[in-house]
C-alpha cells in the first residue's frame, strides 16, 4: 500500500477534528507535508516563499537566455548575405604593389592603389610580433576571435566614462580585408557583422597565419600597408631586421597612424612606444630597462 493512503477513519478524523488538522500541519510526516516521493521533492523544494520565488525568477532568466540566443541567431541569420563568402574567406585580397626591377634585382618602381609588401611569419622580427600581441590583443592566443571578457571591461569603462577598444586582432583583420563588406560604421550591425568574419577567419586559419595577415595587411600611415613597406618607409631595413625599439614605434602607430607618426611628431612617436614597452615588459616580453 502506498505511504500516502490513510483508512476512511483517518481521514474522517483529520477532517472533522480541527486539533488533528492543526498537528498533522505541524507534522511534516503527515498528508499535510509530503517528505518523500515526487510530492515531497516539489514540497521540499519550492513550499517556501523565498524558494518560489527563487524559481520564478530562475525559470524567468532561462526563458529569456532561450530567447535571446535564438533572436541573436535568427539576426546573425539575416546578416549572412553581408558577411564575406566562403571563397573570399579563404582566399582574400591582400592588394600587393606590382613592382619593377632592374636587370640587376634593383627595385626600380611600385604599381598599386597601396603601397603594400607581403612577407612570411617566420620573415618578421619577433618584436614586432611581441608588441603587436601585448598592446592589441594581449588574450589573442586564448579567445576564438572574439574576447568576451574584453568587451565586458570596455562596457565597465564605458558606463564610467572611459574608453578602452575590445576589438581583438582577428577583428581588426576582418575590418582589413573585407572592408566592403564589414565596413567601419559605429553600428551594432557592422560590429555583429565584424565579430562573425572573425570568428570565421578563426576557425580557417591558425594563429600564426592571422598574425602574418595582419601584420601583411595594416596600415602604417598614408598609403603604407603592411610591415614590411613600413620598416623600409620609416627605416630603410626589412621587418626581419627591426629591433625592439623600432618594433615598439611601429606597432605603437596602429593607435593613430598620423599622430604617432615617428617622421611627422618624433615627440609623440617615442611617448607611444614607450607605453609599448611598458605593455611588453609587463607581459614579459623583455626585460626591465
Amino acid at each position: 500500500m502506498s505511504e500516502w493512503s490513510y483508512s476512511e477513519e483517518e481521514l474522517d478524523e483529520y477532517f472533522s477534528d480541527r486539533e488533528t488538522r492543526r498537528r498533522a500541519r505541524a507534522d511534516e510526516g503527515t498528508l499535510s507535508r509530503p517528505t518523500s516521493g515526487l510530492r515531497g521533492f516539489f514540497h521540499q523544494q519550492f513550499a517556501a516563499p523565498e524558494k518560489a520565488q527563487a524559481a520564478t525568477a530562475l525559470t524567468v532568466i532561462v526563458g529569456v537566455t532561450l530567447i535571446g540566443v535564438l533572436g541573436f541567431g535568427i539576426y546573425i541569420w539575416t546578416l549572412a548575405d553581408d558577411i564575406p563568402t566562403t571563397e573570399r574567406l579563404e582566399d582574400p585580397d591582400m592588394q600587393l604593389a606590382t613592382i619593377a626591377y632592374t636587370a640587376d634585382g634593383e627595385e626600380l618602381a611600385r604599381y598599386a592603389r597601396q603601397n603594400r609588401s607581403s612577407v612570411p611569419y617566420d620573415s618578421i622580427a619577433t618584436p614586432v610580433k611581441q608588441a603587436l600581441i601585448a598592446t592589441e590583443d594581449q588574450r589573442f592566443y586564448e579567445h576564438w576571435g572574439v574576447d568576451p571578457q574584453a568587451i565586458v571591461a570596455a562596457v565597465a569603462d564605458m558606463l564610467t566614462g572611459g574608453f578602452r577598444g575590445a576589438s581583438t586582432i582577428s577583428q581588426q583583420l576582418a575590418r582589413n580585408l573585407y572592408n566592403e563588406e564589414v565596413g567601419r560604421a559605429v553600428t551594432i550591425p557592422r560590429k555583429t557583422k565584424e565579430m562573425v568574419t572573425a570568428v570565421e577567419l578563426e576557425r580557417r586559419y591558425t594563429k600564426r597565419e592571422i598574425i602574418e595577415m595582419y601584420l601583411n595587411t595594416v596600415n602604417f600611415g598614408g598609403n603604407v600597408y603592411g610591415i614590411e613597406s613600413a620598416a623600409q618607409t620609416y627605416y630603410g631595413r626589412r621587418a626581419a631586421k627591426l629591433d625592439t625599439l623600432q618594433a615598439a614605434t611601429l606597432i605603437g602607430m596602429l593607435r593613430a597612424t598620423s599622430y604617432y607618426n615617428p617622421v611627422r611628431n618624433p615627440q609623440h612617436a617615442k611617448q607611444r612606444r614607450n607605453v609599448v614597452l611598458r605593455l611588453m615588459r609587463e607581459r614579459g616580453f623583455i626585460g626591465a630597462p
